[in-house]
């Protein structure tokens, strides 16, 4: 079976969990996807990440605006801009699945598309006042799919939040495949 190129985004920007942006990036890859790296600035290796990593983008935040994606995928210690929110936002609109880890579903919930969406989070006062003002519901779960929206509390929940994004890929595939 081939591998339909869907359209992957992974966000940068300082701060990323460096584990968070590698892990998803390389199984991706290992599954024959090539997903973007998104971030303000491009082709330079300038985003630290929390332990002094550093990497670079292929693509930038006002680029990827006006381009459609299939899957966004949001990582932990993403510090966020407002051209982060509006790209999150936006490509949701447009029927992007929409995936975020640890911190990054605070900045999921900030982007305005968690309102009466289950989601998993990790358990902190800031978090829950977030997802409180967002309207979204939290889920127990280590892994949340809900309208779009894919959320895992925390890094531990890697391989099962890249085992549903693959999972979610393979449905669209498989779609696309009957649909020919």
């Amino acid at each position: 079976m081939n591998v339909i190129q869907f359209k992957i985004g992974i966000l940068l920007g300082d701060g990323f969990h460096f584990l968070q942006v590698q892990y998803p990036f390389f199984r991706l890859r290992e599954e024959g996807y090539f997903p973007e790296l998104i971030g303000e600035r491009v082709g330079l290796p300038v985003y630290p990440g929390k332990w002094e990593q550093r990497i670079s983008t292929t693509i930038d935040f006002f680029q990827a605006l006006r381009e459609h994606w299939d899957l966004l995928i949001i990582p932990g210690g993403l510090v966020a801009s407002q051209a982060v929110f509006i790209l999150i936002h936006e490509a949701y609109l447009r029927g992007t699945v929409v995936a975020a880890i640890d911190s990054g579903v605070n900045i999921l919930a900030r982007s305005g598309i968690l309102e009466y969406r289950r989601c998993s989070a990790r358990h902190l006062p800031f978090m829950d006042i977030v997802l409180r003002e967002a309207g979204a519901i939290r889920s127990e779960a280590p892994v949340t799919f809900d309208a779009r929206t894919l959320t895992a509390g925390e890094v531990v929940d890697l391989p099962l939040f890249v085992l549903k994004i693959l999972e979610i890929l393979d449905r669209f595939q498989a779609v696309l495949e009957r649909s020919e």
